[in-house]
């Protein structure tokens, strides 16, 4: 079993940025996601979206017992990423 680091998870969004950019463009689109949606948005495990929660910035708020992401607050902080090499938690 691979265990991936938060710079593992920085790599895998910035190579998938572009082409997620590219598929919300012109898709009518949930606004809020749950994590197993965020992470397959990013093409990452539920577990390393429950771990960029605690990321500075990462744009998540609680309903309830759920965890929910905003799309559009997702993609400006993805922006945000593009080149970083490091990862603040």
């Amino acid at each position: 079993m691979t265990t991936s680091t938060p710079s593992d998870t920085l790599t895998a969004i910035n190579e998938r940025l572009e082409e997620l950019c590219g598929l919300m463009r012109g898709q009518q689109q949930t606004e809020l996601l749950s994590v197993r949606e965020t992470a397959q948005l990013l093409g990452v495990s539920t577990a390393n979206v429950y771990d960029m929660t605690h990321m500075d910035g990462f744009p998540s708020l609680r309903i309830g017992r759920r965890l929910k992401i905003k799309r559009r607050l997702l993609l400006e902080w993805l922006d945000g990423l593009e080149g970083s090499t490091e990862v603040k938690q």
